[in-house]
């Protein structure tokens, strides 16, 4: 029978979470995890090869949470400026987590254009497009655009360089959002 798993996958997955969440991605390795999971090294190689490899299932386990705080956000009301909401509070809520998804690159396969996928494929730019009658191409224009323009201030808010009251924020959200729509009308007349 083999030995019972102490430590899991899972669990180093959380505890590099907790890390990330504190410090920063960069204060994550091998000593610092041993450290919050209460072991040694040894159980953190046995789960993941090498660093390389927990960096990367841990990017995949962002990946899900940040989908999940989003869909936990988005109603019945104006499902893109409720994504951007969504998006600019995680950056003031979790401005590391954030700076590791959509301000760094990990070999290549970070930053914004290409997270941005993981709120495509929430289905936010479908929804919008049956709420509104647009085209679902010129839907997917408008949602690039507002996601640039909340992208801009969730890096001022994850960054310090911003403080913005909710109100403000939907203010300008819903105001970015009338300007592309008449910007859209007007392309499609």
């Amino acid at each position: 029978m083999p030995p019972v798993e102490k430590i899991s996958r899972q669990m180093v997955l959380e505890a590099t979470f907790a890390i990330t969440r504190v410090k920063g991605f960069a204060q994550v390795n091998a000593r610092t995890l041993a450290a919050q999971l209460g072991c040694s090294t040894q159980p953190i190689y046995s789960r993941f090869g090498n660093m390389d490899d927990l960096k990367r299932a841990f990017i995949l386990y962002l990946e899900v949470s940040f989908s999940d705080y989003v869909k936990q956000r988005i109603g019945d009301d104006n499902p893109l400026i409720q994504t951007s909401l969504a998006y600019i509070s995680f950056a003031k809520e979790e401005p590391h987590l954030f700076s590791l998804l959509f301000l760094t690159s990990y070999k290549g396969k970070r930053g914004l254009g290409k997270n941005l996928k993981i709120i495509e494929r929430l289905g936010v730019v479908g929804s919008m497009s049956r709420k509104t009658g647009i085209d679902p191409d010129v839907a997917t224009g408008l949602y690039r655009n507002m996601m640039l323009y909340a992208h801009g201030i969730a890096v001022m808010v994850a960054t310090k360089q911003m403080d913005i009251t909710e109100d403000e924020l939907h203010f300008q959200l819903e105001s970015a959002y009338s300007a592309f729509l008449h910007q859209v009308d007007h392309l499609q007349k």
